[in-house]
């Protein structure tokens, strides 16, 4: 996968053109291979958790899932070494992720949009809409036309309905 969609890549020794990397995989024939990998591939997608971040070629990636917000979801931030390693729109900024520094692309006008991959793929996250009745959890994913709002539900008061309208577990 590349910037836009299905590509042929080259096989590498040290060195790709700017934005990939030369990086190891197992070939269908289980042998060993570097091939050119383009770095952002999973940039701003939305998520659940790191794992959906790396690469799917790569066994670990450096990328991470982080929240932007509770109505806006999880969204993947690709490692960096300065503004010029990230895609357009993006710049490189220091995130405190557990409990360490990273140096990740995020998008400098705070806000993600689907990528063709993305979108392929179905990627999703969750969301939550949170008012003074509580906060309900719903989810945001990629379609065709981009990425949706969020479908949680706005918390009520709770009532003796049988249902949780205050979206706190209890009915």
């Amino acid at each position: 996968q590349g910037p836009d969609g299905q590509m042929c890549t080259d096989t590498c020794e040290s060195t790709c053109p700017p934005g990939w990397s030369c990086r190891q995989i197992v070939s269908s024939a289980g042998d060993p291979v570097f091939i050119c990998l383009w770095d952002h591939l999973q940039y701003c997608r939305p998520c659940h958790n790191d794992g959906e971040c790396a690469p799917d070629l790569l066994e670990t990636s450096s990328a991470r899932c982080l929240l932007w917000g509770p109505e806006e979801g999880s969204f993947c931030a690709t490692p960096c070494a300065g503004d010029f390693d990230c895609p357009g729109g993006a710049l490189c900024q220091l995130q405190e992720v557990g409990d360490e520094e990273m140096s990740l692309c995020q998008p400098a006008s705070e806000a993600c949009e689907c990528s063709g991959y993305a979108i392929s793929v179905g990627a999703s996250t969750s969301c939550e809409l949170i008012n003074e009745f509580g906060a309900c959890v719903g989810e945001r994913f990629c379609a065709d036309d981009g990425l949706t709002m969020c479908d949680a539900i706005a918390a009520t008061a709770e009532v003796c309905n049988g249902l949780d309208d205050d979206c706190d577990g209890d009915s």
